[in-house]
């Protein structure tokens, strides 16, 4: 009997056979917490994985990781299944700005007229304001919308989440270009990511850049996790299931957190280990998400909840852990709404332009 690989339990059942969409939900619920620290203090600082990895990482710089390998193998193999290179776009269009321009529209039309403290046509003519409206095309000219959070510890940030999605699109585009390069495509692809890999430490933190590098050194220190992903799509029949060896590479990842060299482990041994989890995972755990997947409503939702909350979290004696346990509830709340009315009509769309039911999870 042939061991299995990432390979056949892609094959396997269409690869829906997954916990995809649950791992995906937990690091949006991650980021909640981590958010929790930097929204009431001003700082990451307090940050658990801050402190323990001596500023390195963060759990919601760890969730965003865990997304871009995911959407590295999975976003990959969507390209190898799409029938042409407008399907691919079209369905990765399909999937990201319906849920971002609804979230777009109800924080500027909705939310910000109710809770800003300007006059009503002061805002609507603000130049913040306006700006804000680039977040439909990823590139906002301000992260603000005038006269709401004012005073509060993030108020420098309405959605400070959304940052993220520019760097997942060119992804998407570099990784389709890789994807293109002919039957010695996963040579290329690999030498792309060790290069990242090297550059990444040369270049630095990305959050002590500024002008054109700033841009550069996230992309570069991202692609590490989705470059990450495309490998173990692009070498998935070489490469063995095996829950012994998932769980060492974890424990080498918990090791790493107290050495300089955590990101370069989280990039190789926990992107295998999130993988192999994705597909040996206990069927209750992969079935959490049977119902729909929330993860993308909950990372775009997240974060203005959490800053509406902060004035009412300032006030307690745990700041943080109220300000998770208030917006929790109401920011799954939120994302159960778009996916339902906004997130799966728009898939339903995409199963409906294929003439063929969509591939879960991609």
């Amino acid at each position: 009997m042939s061991a299995l690989t990432i390979g056949t339990a892609l094959s396997g059942g269409g690869g829906r056979d997954n916990a995809f969409d649950t791992i995906r939900l937990l690091a949006a619920a991650s980021v909640i917490l981590s958010h929790a620290f930097v929204l009431v203090d001003g700082s990451e600082s307090a940050e658990p994985l801050f402190q323990l990895s001596s500023g390195q990482m963060t759990i919601g710089r760890a969730a965003v990781a865990a997304f871009f390998v995911v959407s590295g193998l999975l976003i990959s193999m969507s390209f190898d299944r799409s029938k042409s290179l407008s399907r691919f776009v079209s369905n990765r269009a399909l999937r990201l700005f319906p849920g971002l321009w609804m979230c777009i529209f109800l924080l500027v039309f909705v939310a910000g007229p109710l809770l800003t403290t300007l006059p009503i046509l002061d805002y609507a003519q603000s130049r913040d304001t306006l700006g804000f409206m680039g977040s439909t095309l990823f590139f906002p000219l301000s992260q603000s919308i005038a006269g709401v959070f004012d005073g509060l510890p993030g108020s420098d940030a309405i959605n400070g989440s959304l940052w993220t999605l520019k760097y997942e699109v060119a992804c998407y585009v570099l990784g389709a270009f890789l994807m293109s390069t002919g039957r010695h495509r996963a040579i290329i692809v690999t030498l792309f990511w060790l290069a990242a890999m090297a550059a990444a430490p040369l270049i630095g933190d990305p959050l002590e850049q500024r002008g054109g590098t700033y841009y550069l050194a996230w992309m570069v220190w991202l692609f590490r996790f989705y470059g990450a992903g495309m490998l173990l799509y692009l070498w998935r029949d070489h490469i063995p299931l095996s829950k012994g060896t998932a769980l060492v590479s974890l424990l080498v990842v918990i090791g790493g957190i107290f050495t300089p060299l955590l990101t370069e482990l989280m990039a190789t041994f926990g992107a295998y280990a999130l993988i192999v989890a994705a597909f040996l995972s206990a069927r209750w755990f992969k079935d959490l998400t049977a119902s729909g997947d929330l993860s993308y409503g909950v990372y775009i939702y997240a974060f203005p909840v959490q800053q509406a909350l902060v004035p009412t979290s300032l006030e307690t004696s745990i700041p943080w852990l109220t300000n998770v346990l208030l917006a929790t509830p109401v920011t799954f709340l939120l994302a159960a709404l778009s996916w339902r009315f906004v997130e799966r009509p728009a898939l339903n769309l995409k199963a409906r332009l294929q003439r063929k039911p969509s591939t879960a999870n991609a």
